[in-house]
Parts: C-alpha cells; structure tokens; sequence
C-alpha cells in the first residue's frame, strides 16, 4: 500500500510514557512483530488517549495481518477525528479491494456535496472556534461603533454574516456526527432481511468489512443502509462498540 507505513506522533497531549510505548510499538511494526505492536498502540488507548495518526498505525497493523475488517474500521476511526486525513481515505480505498463486496456510492444532491466539501475544510471543533471568533469580532465593531459614534456597522454585519454562516456549517457537521452512526461488518457473511424478522425475505448478503449506516433497531435487528442506498434489516447477536468509538461501531455475527 502506499501509505502503508508508520506514522510517528509526538503530540502535547501525550505522555512521556505514552511516546514511549509509541515508539516501541513502531520499532515492533518495524519488525513485523504486528500483533506486539497492535498490543502496544491498544496499551495508548486504554489510557483514554486517541489520535489519527494512533488509529492509522493500528489500521496498518491490522492489514498486515489480512484482518481487512478491523484496517477499515481503524481507518475510519482516524477519520472521525481528522476528516482530511489524506492517508486514510486512500488506505480505505485499498483495503477495498481485498474484500468481497463492493459498492459504490450513491450519488448525493449538488448542495449536499458542497456542503460536506465545506464542513471537510475543518474539523468540528475548529468550525466552533471560528463561530466564536466571529461572533465576537463582530460584537466588538458594533460596540465601537456605538462607543465611538464610527461607521463601523457594514463591517459589523459581515463579520455577523459570516458568524451566522460557520454556526450553520458547524450545526450541520454536529448533526451529521450525532445521526451518522456508521458499523463495519465483521462476520464473513450476514443476510439482509426485508423485515425484523428471520421469515422475512432475503434481500442481499454482506460480508466483512463492509460499513453501514445503522437507522434503526427493533429487538436485536438493526436497520441498516449501504453506501449505494441499500436498505435492510440484519439480526445482530452482539453490538458492541469498537475502541474509544465516537459513532463507528464493529457488528459481530
């Protein structure tokens, strides 16, 4: 893979005892010891820390190990947390590759697409900091204009224009995170049932490592939809969420 390499971190939020547990765990990729250093990256997490760069490295452990479920879903996870993660949506695409099924997208409305090209400019919390800032920026023009008797209201009102323009992208990316709770299949193969129920017709079969957007549950069947607009019910026999996940979820048949 082209990216298929060790990224190091020395970040602030890391301890000195992470950073070193993180350099053990590269020198074990290194070696091809993937399983040590799988154990070592997992030791960084159980401490509540979490990064891109950690969940991209265990992404590349876990393709070495032809386990293509658990590479995407780290993939993804690193991707949770930076969404202009160049690195990871191309491994994504390879891993792809690997495995049985291969759906494609389904095309989305124009102003969808630009949404979503804006909101991937930043990351959530830094579309936040901007809505602040704004705000504030234009809070301080109308108080000198008041103060001052200046005419500073025009730019007053762009910088308020522009505030209320980085609260509805970051509204949108919030509310996207919140109803976007995706799954990576982890079973070799699920049936896909028209119904939440075991008579019901079978619509199609997924097999591992194939995401999906969970809609509903009813009992121990989710309502589940592909990347191509697919829609169905799977039973799922244990849900369980994955490592430190925000929204992404592993489904073990």
């Amino acid at each position: 893979m082209r990216y298929l390499t060790i990224i190091l971190l020395f970040s602030g939020f890391f301890s000195y005892a992470s950073d070193s547990i993180f350099l053990i765990a590269n020198a074990e990729y290194d070696k091809e010891n993937y399983k040590s250093a799988i154990e070592k990256y997992q030791e960084i997490l159980s401490d509540s820390l979490e990064s891109p760069e950690l969940y991209f490295n265990l992404g590349n452990c876990y393709y070495k190990l032809e386990d293509y479920a658990s590479a995407i879903f780290f993939y993804e996870k690193s991707l949770l947390i930076q969404n202009d993660f160049v690195e990871a949506k191309e491994n994504i695409e390879l891993v792809k590759t690997k495995l049985i099924d291969k759906s494609e997208n389904m095309p989305s409305l124009f102003y969808i697409n630009w949404l979503e090209k804006i909101k991937n400019l930043k990351d959530i919390d830094s579309w936040k900091k901007s809505s602040i800032i704004l705000i504030a920026i234009s809070l301080l023009f109308f108080l000198l204009s008041l103060i001052f008797k200046l005419r500073l209201q025009k730019i007053a009102n762009i910088f308020l224009f522009l505030s209320l323009n980085t609260f509805l992208i970051t509204y949108y990316a919030v509310n996207d995170l919140n109803n976007n709770k995706q799954a990576i299949i982890f079973s070799n193969s699920s049936d896909v049932m028209s119904a939440p129920s075991e008579n019901s017709k079978n619509l199609f079969t997924i097999h591992l490592g194939t995401k999906v957007l969970l809609i509903d549950k009813i009992g121990n069947w989710h309502n589940i939809k592909l990347d191509n607009g697919s829609k169905g019910w799977i039973k799922d026999e244990k849900l369980v969420n994955g490592y430190m996940t925000k929204s992404l979820k592993e489904i073990k048949n």
